[in-house]
């Protein structure tokens, strides 16, 4: 070969394992702030839709915010997908799903169980990767 090209696959492919090393190694001490922002802001606009559209009070989303227990859960589950991400390969928390799937959810205990419409996602699915398999079936309400 005489540009090298087989020499360059190994070098990127140690130049990546390195690299995914060193995150795997750091991550708990990234920092999640940027990652806390974007939740926040996206939690202020669905705030505010469910004001609008299901009467919920416009106080609830600040009073959350000015709690200290909300704000460590927050964090938490920041550095935790954070963690998820730096895996090889990176994990992958799902909570698309429209319809209730025995292989991929529990019901939460009060559920419709004759339903098959997901209402809402109280805990995600984690994947190992984009298409499986499943490491943990997320809880669902149907």
């Amino acid at each position: 070969d005489e540009g090298g090209g087989s020499n360059n696959v190994v070098a990127t492919k140690q130049l990546c394992s390195a690299v995914g090393l060193y995150l795997r190694r750091v991550c708990e001490q990234h920092d999640v702030t940027s990652i806390i922002e974007e939740v926040m802001s996206e939690l202020g606009k669905k705030h505010m839709s469910l004001t609008t559209d299901n009467n919920l009070p416009p106080e609830v989303f600040p009073q959350l915010v000015g709690l200290r227990s909300f704000m460590a859960y927050v964090e938490e589950c920041a550095h935790i997908t954070w963690e998820l991400c730096v895996q090889t390969p990176p994990m992958v928390v799902s909570c698309e799903d429209q319809e209730f799937s025995v292989e991929r959810h529990h019901r939460f205990y009060n559920a419709d169980k004759t339903s098959t419409a997901i209402l809402s996602h109280l805990w995600p699915v984690l994947l190992q990767t984009p298409t499986g398999p499943i490491l943990v079936r997320g809880t669902v309400m149907t």
